[in-house]
């Protein structure tokens, strides 16, 4: 996708919500923050797609999000302890458990999650009376993807 289609939509997904940093909901906005290229900044604080080496433990599961998410707690990103530690979503992960310190490689991205306003606008307009959104709000949603999973540093 050419930066050009890039900058319009995150623009509208700036209305959006974030579920992925602590202490946000999915009722919380936040702004969407970007660098010199126009490239948006990840709840990691470096933009996304930024090839990052991330370490932690899991998370315990909040019972308000989506039950098959996995989502660990960064303490330190690129060698770099963090002020406040920063809740994400982690994409393939395996054989992680809880307590147990990891070390990933990989880089955050983003997507949108729910049901888009304009799927229940269009079932609505179509009669539809089986139409039955998502539970969780349309939001923007920051995401890790592991590429390598390493050794914790101890």
């Amino acid at each position: 996708m050419k930066i050009q289609h890039i900058i319009p939509i995150l623009l509208l997904a700036g209305f959006c919500t974030v579920s992925a940093q602590t202490n946000n909901t999915p009722a919380e906005p936040i702004s969407i923050k970007l660098d010199n290229n126009g490239i948006p900044i990840g709840t990691l604080g470096f933009p996304i797609g930024s090839y990052l080496t991330i370490e932690g433990v899991k998370a315990k599961q909040n019972p308000m999000i989506m039950a098959n998410q996995d989502l660990c707690l960064v303490e330190t990103v690129n060698g770099i302890k963090l002020a406040k530690p920063v809740t994400i979503e982690i994409e393939k992960a395996k054989g992680w458990s809880n307590n147990v310190p990891f070390v990933f490689k990989g880089y955050e991205t983003f997507g949108m999650v729910g049901t888009p306003p304009a799927e229940e606008a269009a079932a609505k307009e179509a009669g539809r009376k089986d139409f039955m959104p998502m539970q969780v709000v349309w939001h923007l949603s920051f995401y890790f993807v592991v590429t390598s999973v390493e050794a914790p540093k101890n």
